[in-house]
């Protein structure tokens, strides 16, 4: 026997949901119970729960899918107007204490970012760059891959790059990479650490 508050506890996915209730469960000998929706599968006689539950389970899916789209939109608006929306803040900075959405320079960080721009302009590559200026353990802290990211990365000139991968649609996982063109990108939007011709 399967208890829930209520069918979205269960799932949001009509499709997913409907297939497990009204097929799974039952050719499993399986009891299903909806408290709030008042939903009993061993209730044969109530003959209008089982016309109602599709219906229910499509506005619980109607639900997400309203919210995915107004999540989506929000995030947008806040990377345009060149708030920084990721979960961590990249080597060389951290976020603001007192605006969570502003990123400020690590200074502590922000040395060895510049050492590695500077290492770069010396002719070194990254591999070199990585072995003479972090291999001083017996397992690395860092890696070349790690070092080449750094160099890559304009945020070290001021400029926000966000919204560089999305999701076809709330119900897909799946990362797929966006055209650069399609990317929220803001200069100035923090204090740099290099000049953009050191980057360049």
């Amino acid at each position: 026997c399967i208890i829930v508050k209520d069918l979205s506890r269960f799932g949001r996915d009509y499709i997913e949901s409907g297939k497990y209730i009204q097929k799974i469960f039952p050719m499993l000998g399986v009891r299903f119970i909806a408290i709030n929706d008042g939903y009993d599968s061993a209730d044969t006689e109530n003959s209008t729960n089982d016309f109602v539950l599709p219906f229910k389970n499509l506005i619980n899916d109607s639900y997400c899918r309203d919210i995915s789209i107004k999540s989506r939109t929000n995030l947008e608006v806040k990377r345009r107007n060149g708030e920084f929306v990721n979960n961590f803040a990249v080597y060389g900075y951290m976020r603001s204490p007192d605006d969570k959405h502003k990123l400020i320079v690590d200074e502590e960080a922000a040395v060895v970012v510049r050492n590695i721009f500077n290492w770069k302009q010396d002719g070194w590559n990254a591999l070199q760059n990585y072995r003479t200026g972090f291999k001083t353990k017996t397992k690395a802290q860092w890696s070349a891959v790690a070092v080449l990211r750094i160099l890559k990365n304009a945020v070290y000139t001021g400029v926000l790059e966000q919204g560089k991968t999305t999701t076809p649609n709330y119900k897909v996982k799946v990362r797929i990479y966006k055209d650069e063109s399609k990317w929220a990108r803001v200069e100035n939007a923090h204090e740099a650490i290099i000049t953009p011709a050191q980057f360049e």
